[in-house]
């Protein structure tokens, strides 16, 4: 258990501090702005990548993402591994929020550090924190696409 929370402790670290949730909540939604904006960028260079917010679209930017870090060319599209993460995580609450109806965006202190707040994607009691990025994403396990949480919300909506 200890070696969890450290790893909780030291995750928590790395967010956002803020005085309230309401300065917290202009933080992420300024920072989705920003993100969606580099995205837009990116998707001018890459055809096959529309920015429109179906399923479809979450496989095409996984897919570049991957051909991205195999052949560590990030620096192509003008975007670091870590802004492309942050692409990853954004994209995937845009969608999410746009496709399935009672999924929001939301803000939450973090409950391991007072004043740390992280963002995630919530439907009914179940919320997908994704802080700022999908970190490292290239490590994560094959069922872990972004497509596979996105079906996850919209199974729970069914």
């Amino acid at each position: 258990m200890l070696e969890g929370y450290d790893y909780a402790k030291e995750y928590g670290q790395a967010l956002i501090s803020c005085e309230d949730k309401i300065e917290a909540k202009v933080y992420y939604y300024q920072l989705r702005e920003r993100v969606m904006k580099k995205l837009r960028n990116v998707s001018e260079y890459v055809d096959e990548l529309q920015i429109d917010y179906s399923p479809g679209s979450l496989l095409v930017l996984e897919l570049l993402y991957f051909d991205l870090y195999e052949t560590n060319r990030f620096d192509v599209l003008d975007i670091t591994r870590q802004e492309m993460e942050e692409c990853l995580a954004v994209y995937l609450g845009e969608v999410t929020t746009a496709q399935v109806s009672d999924a929001d965006w939301v803000v939450e202190e973090y409950p391991f550090i007072e004043g740390k707040y992280i963002m995630g994607i919530r439907q009914g009691t179940y919320t997908l924190y994704v802080g700022t990025s999908f970190l490292n994403h290239y490590k994560s396990h094959s069922n872990q696409t972004l497509y596979y949480h996105f079906r996850s919300f919209q199974k729970r909506a069914s």
